[in-house]
């Protein structure tokens, strides 16, 4: 199943971040859903709006939340308005941040209920959401949708699925907690509706001890034939679930070793991407050959 098309339009972008300017004038409690793997987990979160920042909320590092956003960035926030018999639902893509210029601009005394002391406290990270669109829910209208311009997380996850279609292997970079980088070559990455990317390992691999200490990590393969290189940053986060193993399992895992769906040995890593990278280096290197040739021919004529 391939990943949604971007959309098409018409956009209002202004629209909906001054709608959300003024659903969020004042601290509001929201609904904030993020996916646990294969389903959604929702909680009840402070949501906030700055026109330097967009919509945010506070948590700490170590929470559940915060691994399922840096394991799939989709989410979805909730506000109801039960005077109007209203809902807003804002399809967003969430990012962690830990920027302390970010956290001293969001910081105020009471967050100290929370036992957050200070912007410095190192635990304390940022939730950012960029929109994708606002739907409008009411009892006495029909539902109004409020398209933003494509972000730029749909179209490298377009360019990640492009990748995983060209069935080669490709090269996944890691960092251990020395700083030592280790490149190894990965066969296929599976695409599931819910999931999104995932790639499979055996339980005992080095990588996922060197992924849960840094998520951080780099995908990338070249097609000699068609000239086609893809370079991927992403979040790479391994789950070892029962629930994940059942809903990833597909019948490829049975030749390289694997019982069924549940079979323990198999963890799989869960690809978030962060930035996406494509070119095909047979057309680069045509149009610049080409354009040092015009450029030739032009001082020739002088």
């Amino acid at each position: 199943q391939d990943v949604p098309a971007l959309a098409i339009g018409p956009f209002q972008t202004k629209q909906v971040n001054e709608l959300l300017k003024e659903l969020f004038k004042t601290k509001m409690n929201a609904h904030l859903a993020t996916l646990n793997g294969v389903g959604p987990e929702e909680r009840f979160m402070e949501t906030y709006y700055r026109e330097d920042i967009g919509l945010y909320q506070i948590t700490r590092i170590n929470t559940r939340k915060v691994r399922q956003i840096h394991a799939n960035s989709n989410v979805a926030i909730l506000l109801e308005n039960k005077d109007k018999m209203e809902q807003a639902v804002v399809d967003a893509v969430g990012r962690i941040c830990a920027s302390l210029d970010i956290k001293k601009k969001v910081w105020y005394e009471g967050l100290k209920q929370y036992d957050i002391q200070s912007p410095e406290d190192k635990d304390i990270v940022v939730l950012i959401f960029t929109p994708r669109k606002v739907v409008i829910h009411s009892m006495t209208t029909l539902p109004r949708v409020l398209l933003c311009d494509p972000l730029q997380y749909d179209k490298d996850i377009i360019i990640l699925q492009n990748m995983s279609k060209l069935d080669i292997h490709f090269h996944l970079t890691s960092v251990d907690q020395e700083g030592v980088v280790h490149t190894r070559l990965m066969s296929k990455l599976h695409q599931h509706p819910t999931v999104g990317f995932s790639m499979s390992c055996r339980r005992f691999s080095n990588k996922i001890s060197q992924l849960e200490n840094n998520f951080n990590a780099a995908l990338s393969t070249y097609n000699c034939e068609t000239g086609d290189e893809y370079e991927i940053q992403a979040l790479v986060v391994p789950q070892d679930t029962d629930s994940y193993r059942q809903a990833t399992w597909v019948d490829y895992f049975l030749p390289i070793g694997y019982k069924d769906a549940d079979d323990t040995s198999r963890v799989m890593l869960q690809v978030n991407v962060t930035k996406a990278v494509y070119v095909n280096v047979k057309e680069f290197w045509a149009q610049l050959k080409l354009s040092l040739e015009s450029e030739h021919s032009v001082h020739s004529d002088k």
